[in-house]
């Protein structure tokens, strides 16, 4: 093999070593954002009403997704419905506590619903809720894996 040759497949391989390590880095990156409508938010699947998107989006090791947004009682439960896996309990109506992401502070705090609608997931370390606070309109996303 001539010096040539192998000077450019060392490139090559710099290249590809470089390259994949910035993709490994944004996977692990958690994706942090407001957005008023659907098109400019990094959510997806919500309400066609939704309004005043919020989001906390983990990395590949984080163990919290959480998003909030505006929508109608409507809009929330045919966002319920269009939920696929995991199947979700509920309706359970009531007092509700759900984790959100403060976005002033960059911190996750506890939100108190008064007058909840909320469905749930949940087996051993892992869940899902979808709340609606009926007071206010929003309506809060929490995953989790730990």
């Amino acid at each position: 093999m001539s010096k040539q040759q192998t000077t450019i497949r060392i490139v090559v391989i710099v290249g590809i070593a470089l390259l994949l390590s910035t993709c490994c880095i944004w996977n692990l990156r958690s994706s942090i954002g407001i957005s008023a409508t659907t098109e400019g938010a990094a959510v997806s699947n919500l309400p066609s009403d939704a309004r005043n998107i919020r989001w906390f989006i983990r990395g590949a090791f984080g163990p919290n997704t959480v998003y909030e947004f505006d929508t109608s009682e409507t809009g929330y439960k045919q966002w319920v419905k269009n939920r696929g896996r995991p199947k979700l309990i509920g309706p359970a109506f009531g007092a509700y506590r759900i984790m959100v992401y403060n976005h002033a502070s960059k911190s996750f705090d506890y939100r108190e619903i008064d007058n909840a609608i909320a469905y749930t997931w949940s087996e051993e370390d892992s869940g899902v809720s979808m709340v609606y606070d009926q007071d206010t309109g929003l309506a809060y996303f929490r995953s989790h894996t730990r």
